[in-house]
């Protein structure tokens, strides 16, 4: 029996757990002793449950049987219970032993390690791959020696005399126990080569480190060890196996059991897919990438970089087909060329790696859009504004496949819903193909059904006639129809183990294939939860108008008629019909799907789920009596039901992988659309300014029902009612962005503020000087000829949309304006953007109350009191360095000018770069008048310096030499805002006449305005420290700082401060260690 040692304590139980499966996956006939802290009994028994089936067993050693001292130190990322290895001749017994660290899986039968003879050395191990000496990691262990030798007690002394050495000052890279074992045994220990502890965590060092030899491997390892601190569970490098550990940290017991039956293999996801892409980007911009994944969700999209990935490449984890590689290093482009088919060049920036050459060198195919390739000489190039080509043409290259099964979806409806049950069908015969449709019905012709079949076999699909008696539900009383009832009998019909069951006022927009492959276990049904029912009354249900169904437990369990008898029982006493029933039956059993597989349009405002830009949610449900098909508009998205409705067999050949709004809005639409919001039916001059105006479109919406003056306007094309819209903010939110102009023609009172929220979009609005409500910015026209607005609406659909320019100060017209008004300032950059639009960045997590208070601030107006200050980065961008034009013109501002636009609206901003006046800059030379300026601001002046932790501003530079003294308040370096008021009273106690300056990422602009309301002056100058270091060493790129923070290195890695007692003594209050 193999003996091994593993260490590990609660807060480390999935890390050993992990290796502990990896271990049992390829061996059997082990003994395995975890030295361990607070494991807990039922941890010891599952495991040792599923070790005795294979010849095993797990010994618990609790870690308070030893003393580790507490005055052993390790690295940050490493727990004292390491310490825990020298105590391995206590308390096992076997001669031979291996140790295992819990940050390593095995990959495959040990026994070849534990076959290798010691040579009469205390211990075999493999040299450490970023230091002197072997790595502790795996240690092959002459145990029977190390008693002998009472080496215990020798390490326990070692340990004792190097602590004195470190806590002096006397000793550098230490690294815990390794340090000690190095030293004790550095005679005694036999190298083994690195297939036996491959150290992965070192990858990305050796990588920029030109450790070539590093990367060079005769055959697999045998183990994995993720060195460092940059694990697979804590960080997002893309080293070597990283998903190996993944895989086995889902592994299950029963998979372990079933391996070694022969009856499963760990997946292969090369293999999974139906063809493999890759791309290696510099920028965020990818084109069309969304919509490739979601068309083509067989293909798996690898996309790599190869430093860390900004928020939109981040949000692209959310698709299922979609793998990132951040930090990538040339090992892993390596493998993904090796298992990639296909190379996609769709990123806006620079090749690199020479990719496309060398795929085409392995005979595989390079695509690109019109806009992306990097090389005139690209054969397969392909429209941006038509991706489905591409599309295509990837679908040509996937492996074929065995024949595909039909999937079954399932419609209940009776012949007088048959226009609402075509539409259904169609939007999934849009998207989707060998879908098996069974319409459960009792009283639609045997016609219907022949001519369906005939169009649906031209694509792959079939339909079945379901006829079920209405006798046998017609008794049910509900506020629908008794065919709400029939989708009961779904497993009467339906063959497979699956069903997917749709109500027929929904629509799908996108290909089910993921939703299809869902696994539903033991639950009856997977399901979208009711947010109206969780909203008004506090229930946990579902919503029974889209169900994935568990036909096969649904057959067993013979749920139909366990439905019927519920239903027989309840009909008349439950609220919901057939969905009360179902959800009584049900209860707790179901799996929950996301809101967007049954969007509600009334329940949108429940959610925070919103579509990706240009597309619609996967599934539309129409819900209450709000339907499209109606005369009036009365829930968004009732375009996409009409888009449907209208679309012709023919034009459904290719399956499209997901419907956009350019497909739905088409490419001519009306040039002018304008809305009309209103209680009364009085609209002066409606009928005169419609028939003027063919191709303005009129948006006419009322909370309340609309009476019949308004219902007679449907009688023109370019009309739209929306009727009764109280209470759906939604449908107003959407009527206002499709509407350029708002006409203020009504009579009665205003309704809500629609004027002003036209004003602050920056939209017109038009009045008649008799309808006018209040002075609110409108442009009035004489009641007396209504031509005059004709005309004036005809000269807004044909104006160009007028470019509204942000105008920004130069760095040195803000720094003057500083000098000469004394002024505080704030400085927006990208962080702010991000966290506006709701997303986190690495040193501040989202917080809503944050967002507002930027997005107010950065709304305002410079005064002479405090210059709000914006990136120069609108015109002119030229002036930048090209990394720098990349990041503002390729990645920010496609995703963000539109927020600059709309919050944006003082007639002049400060430039941000004030305290970034160097490294971007293609002509650095104005730099140095720029810090002589800077340093002006607080010549001879006292200083308050509010900093994070590791920002150490002016440390081992002169940048603020010139003040008369400096006083410095430290704060958390991540997620500072959360103590916000603590900073605040800091500041108040401090501060006395200082100049206060602020280096504190998004809290600062928060911090510095509440600042100068009760009447100090404030100036965030953030980044300010790291410009002038990379300036006085003339760097030309962006140089990581060893002592201290740098600008763009977020994550504060490997940072070893340097002892300053003049920065010591200026702390007066140190909010970071509270």
């Amino acid at each position: 029996m193999k003996t091994i040692v593993l260490v590990g304590d609660q807060t480390y139980q999935e890390q050993v757990s992990t290796t502990i499966k990896s271990i049992l996956y390829y061996n059997k006939n082990v003994k395995i002793y975890v030295f361990n802290q607070g494991l807990s009994d039922q941890w010891f028994r599952d495991f040792q449950e599923v070790a005795s089936q294979l010849g095993s067993e797990l010994v618990n050693v609790s870690l308070e049987e030893v003393s580790v001292s507490p005055d052993w130190l390790t690295q940050d990322h490493i727990s004292s219970a390491t310490y825990a290895r020298y105590f391995i001749p206590q308390f096992v017994a076997e001669e031979r032993v291996l140790y295992l660290d819990s940050d390593l899986v095995v990959n495959r039968d040990l026994q070849p390690l534990f076959d290798i003879s010691l040579e009469g050395k205390l211990v075999a191990a493999v040299g450490d791959a970023g230091g002197y000496g072997f790595n502790a990691g795996v240690l092959l262990i002459d145990n029977q020696a190390w008693k002998e030798r009472q080496l215990q007690e020798t390490f326990i002394k070692e340990t004792d005399r190097i602590m004195v050495l470190v806590q002096s000052g006397q000793m550098e890279d230490f690294n815990g126990d390794q340090t000690v074992l190095n030293h004790v045994l550095a005679q005694d220990w036999l190298a083994l080569d690195k297939i036996y502890n491959l150290q992965v965590g070192h990858d990305l060092v050796a990588f920029y480190s030109g450790w070539n030899g590093h990367f060079v491997l005769d055959q697999e390892p045998l183990i994995i060890h993720y060195t460092t601190f940059r694990k697979p569970w804590n960080s997002e490098v893309s080293y070597r196996y990283r998903q190996l550990w993944w895989d086995f940290q889902a592994l299950s017991f029963e998979e372990i059991l079933a391996h070694h039956r022969g009856e499963f293999e760990l997946p292969d996801r090369w293999e999974k897919a139906a063809l493999n892409c890759m791309l290696l980007t510099d920028v965020q911009e990818l084109e069309q990438i969304e919509f490739l994944a979601q068309s083509l969700p067989r293909v798996h999209f690898h996309i790599a970089c190869y430093t860390e990935m900004g928020a939109y490449l981040q949000s692209l984890n959310q698709y299922e087909n979609i793998h990132l590689y951040p930090q990538v290093i040339h090992a892993v482009l390596d493998e993904l060329i090796d298992k990639c088919q296909v190379y996609l060049d769709i990123h806006h920036g620079s090749e690199h790696y020479q990719l496309s050459s060398r795929f085409k060198a392995l005979d595989k195919p390079v695509l690109s859009f019109d806009n992306t390739k990097k090389n005139d000489s690209e054969v397969l190039v392909y429209p941006h504004e038509n991706p489905q080509e591409m599309v295509e043409k990837l679908r040509n290259l996937m492996k074929e496949e065995q024949p595909q099964a039909f999937r079954a979806v399932v419609l209940a409806a009776n012949a007088a819903y048959s226009e609402q049950v075509l539409t259904t069908i169609k939007s999934i015969v849009c998207h989707n193909r060998f879908i098996k449709f069974y319409v459960i019905n009792s009283d639609f012709p045997t016609e219907w059904f022949v001519s369906m079949q005939k169009r649906l076999a031209k694509l792959d699909c079939q339909v079945v006639n379901a006829r079920v008696s209405a006798s046998l539900v017609s008794n049910f009383k509900t506020d629908i129809s008794y065919t709400v009832f029939l989708r009961y009998f779904v497993a009467d019909f339906v063959e497979g183990d699956k069903a997917l069951y749709l109500d027929c006022d929904i629509v799908v927009t996108r290909d089910l294939s993921s939703l299809f492959e869902t696994e539903l276990g033991d639950a009856p049904l997977a399901a979208v939860k009711d947010l109206g029912g969780q909203v008004y009354f506090h229930q946990h249900i579902f919503n029974a108008g889209f169900l994935l169904i568990n036909n096969a437990l649904w057959k067993q369990e013979n749920i139909r008629q366990r439905l019927i008898e519920l239903t027989n029982e309840w009909h008349d006493k439950v609220p919901s019909g057939d969905q009360s029933i179902l959800n009584m039956l049900f209860e707790n059993r179901w799996l929950e799907l996301p809101f967007a597989y049954n969007c509600i349009t009334l329940h949108t405002t429940f959610s925070e789920y919103e579509p990706e830009k240009g597309l619609y949610p996967p599934v539309i449900h129409y819900l209450t009596e709000r339907k499209p098909w109606k005369e009036y508009t009365q829930s968004i998205y009732r375009e996409v039901w009409w888009f449907y409705q209208g679309l012709d067999w023919s034009e459904m050949e290719e399956p499209v992988g997901a419907l956009t709004q350019k497909m739905v809005e088409g490419e001519d639409g009306s040039s002018l659309s304008c809305l009309i919001y209103t209680y009364s039916c009085d609209l002066m001059h409606i009928d005169y300014l419609i028939q003027a105006l063919p191709a303005c479109h009129f948006y006419i919406a009322a909370p309340v029902v609309v009476a019949e003056p308004i219902t007679r306007l449907l009688q023109y094309p370019n009309v739209s009612v929306s009727s009764d819209i109280a209470g759906i903010p939604a449908l107003l939110e959407s009527l206002e962005a499709k509407s350029q102009l708002l006409l203020d023609i009504n009579a009665g009172d205003e309704v809500g503020d629609i004027i002003a929220r036209f004003k602050s979009a920056g939209k017109p609005v038009f009045a008649f000087d008799s309808t006018a409500h209040g002075q609110q910015g409108q442009e009035v026209f004489p009641t007396d000829n209504p031509e005059v607005m004709v005309q004036a609406i005809e000269k807004l659909g044909l104006a160009e949309p007028e470019e509204r320019q942000i105008s920004v100060l130069s760095i040195d017209q803000s720094l003057d304006y500083l000098l000469e008004k004394g002024a505080s300032v704030v400085r927006f950059g990208d962080g702010e953007m991000d966290l506006i639009a709701g997303r986190s960045i690495p040193y501040q997590e989202y917080d809503p109350e944050l967002s507002a208070r930027l997005r107010e601030i950065m709304s305002m107006e410079s005064d002479e009191h405090l210059m709000i200050c914006l990136p120069d980065v609108f015109t002119g961008l030229e002036r930048y360095s090209i990394d720098a034009q990349n990041f503002w013109s390729l990645n920010h501002l496609p995703h963000f000018l539109e927020k600059y636009k709309n919050i944006c609206r003082a007639p002049w901003y400060g430039s941000t770069f004030i305290s970034r006046p160097y490294i971007d800059l293609e002509d650095k030379t104005p730099s140095a008048g720029y810090f002589a300026k800077l340093k002006q601001l607080w010549q001879d002046k006292d200083l308050l310096i509010v900093e994070g932790e590791t920002s150490r501003s002016g440390v081992g530079n002169d940048l603020f030499d010139g003040a008369r003294s400096i006083k410095r308040i430290i704060c958390p370096s991540r997620n500072a805002y959360r103590k916000l008021e603590a900073i605040k009273q800091a500041v108040r106690e401090h501060a006395d006449n200082r100049l206060i300056l602020t280096m504190l990422g998004p809290t600062a602009k928060v911090l510095v305005y509440d600042l100068v309301q009760e009447g100090y002056r404030a100036l965030d100058i953030g980044h300010i420290d790291s410009e002038y270091e990379w300036f006085q060493m003339g760097a030309l790129h962006k140089v990581k700082l060893s002592h201290k923070h740098t600008a763009e290195h977020n994550f504060d890695q490997d940072i070893e401060f340097r002892d300053d007692q003049a920065y010591d003594s200026q702390i007066v209050a140190n909010l970071a260690q509270e």
